[in-house]
């Protein structure tokens, strides 16, 4: 099945999508947009899967092999569990949803950033076609969400790079701007709007320890000291 076309088998049916006969839960459907978010097309170690997912390794491994039965992923001895080409297809679909829904919440209904992405966690799995089409229309064809995160084209393409995260920087490397900003932490996404850390504003980096990052905001003049585990949700590009 080429990835960049829609199925209709795949569409959803009053609110469920259905591969083969066989209905695929919203959990299940979380499962393929978090291999996704890890790992795109690459093979993702199921302990990466519990912890992004915060569930037990157990439960992932149950869930893999349910999601093996119906041919959506594939597991991979010693490196981990992969998307088949129509589990990223759905995969690719849900986060696409999620992120126009995040960006519809945020500018047509005024919600603050901290607050869209539990919202689009429920929608993202009933948001028929439809109304996907005029969301997206009315929105003018956003590129990408509030955090800076790119949204997947209507033809489920992703789209954009992946941008190293702030921890991974280092004192003297240039110019820099945020390009995105973890969605999954809503009170750090509160504490960032009060700093004025937000995609598209510029950033040095100006020192750093094993446990933290010092970066300086030249259009606010603030300077701010990051634990390693929030610079690692900061996501940044080079240049202006």
């Amino acid at each position: 099945m080429p990835v960049s076309q829609r199925d209709s088998d795949l569409e959803p049916t009053n609110h469920q999508r259905i591969v083969d006969g066989e209905v695929i839960s919203h959990a299940a459907e979380d499962y393929l947009k978090c291999i996704l978010k890890i790992g795109d097309r690459e093979a993702v170690p199921n302990q990466k899967i519990a912890d992004a997912l915060d569930v037990k390794p157990a439960s992932v491994t149950k869930m893999i092999k349910k999601l093996e039965s119906m041919k959506l992923v594939e597991n991979q001895p010693y490196y981990g569990t992969r998307l088949t080409p129509t589990g990223h297809l759905i995969a690719v679909e849900i986060l696409r949803h999620h992120r126009l829904i995040e960006t519809f919440l945020h500018k047509i209904m005024g919600l603050p950033w901290d607050q869209v992405h539990e919202e689009a966690e429920r929608w993202e799995h009933v948001l028929s076609e439809a109304v996907e089409s005029k969301m997206d229309a009315m929105l003018g064809f956003p590129s990408h969400d509030p955090h800076g995160d790119p949204i997947p084209t209507a033809d489920l393409e992703m789209r954009g790079q992946r941008y190293p995260s702030l921890d991974k920087t280092h004192v003297g490397e240039g110019v820099m701007t945020i390009a995105a900003v973890s969605d999954a932490d809503g009170e750090f996404l509160r504490q960032c709007a009060d700093w004025g850390v937000r995609p598209g504003v510029r950033i040095d980096v100006v020192d750093r320890s094993p446990s933290s990052v010092t970066i300086e905001l030249p259009n606010n003049g603030r300077r701010l000291e990051l634990h390693q585990e929030l610079a690692a949700s900061i996501f940044v590009k080079e240049g202006i």
